[in-house]
């Protein structure tokens, strides 16, 4: 996700699950895109403030 352009990538404990955090929407695609020839299941998400 790095590579992709995420600002942050972090893995959740110690099971299957890496996120990543982007400061801007417009790299969501990018990064989506990029992980669902790679990944089962992406999903992308948007956080409530």
């Amino acid at each position: 996700m790095i590579k992709l352009g995420a600002d942050g990538v972090l893995m959740s404990g110690s099971g299957p699950t890496v996120f990543g955090l982007v400061s801007k929407e417009a790299k969501v695609s990018r990064i989506y895109n990029g992980l669902r020839g790679f990944c089962k299941d992406v999903f992308a998400v948007r956080l409530l403030t």
